[in-house]
């Protein structure tokens, strides 16, 4: 099976975080590890972050990028169109998706998903 080199956060973020998070505390801690698929889908459903490779002092800048083997897109229309039966079916996901997921911000009534 295929593997991804990526980066994972150490804190699990289980609900939407508010105005008073500590972005800075949590972007610095970011690991890069190799992960299969399934594993990458796992973390991502027990809350936790992923991102680019970045190197020099790891933080998340344009200068400290390496690499990225993968594109997220948001679908957060809040209509059919960001459901995941839709996502599903789309000729993109058919052919390039791996993963389709709800974002903190999802409700059924207004469905936001990211597609991986």
């Amino acid at each position: 099976m295929s593997t991804y080199r990526l980066s994972f956060n150490r804190i699990a973020l289980i609900e939407k975080p508010g105005a008073d998070f500590p972005w800075g505390e949590y972007t610095s801690r970011f690991e890069v590890e190799e992960v299969e698929p399934l594993d990458m889908l796992e973390r991502i459903g027990r809350g936790f972050g992923f991102g680019p490779v970045f190197g020099g002092d790891g933080r998340p800048t344009l200068a400290n990028f390496l690499e990225c083997p993968y594109i997220c897109i948001d679908m957060d229309t809040e209509d059919v169109r960001s459901s995941n039966e839709t996502l599903r079916c789309h000729p993109l996901f058919q052919t390039h998706g791996g993963i389709i997921y709800p974002t903190h911000s999802h409700t059924p009534p207004k469905p936001r998903h990211r597609v991986v």
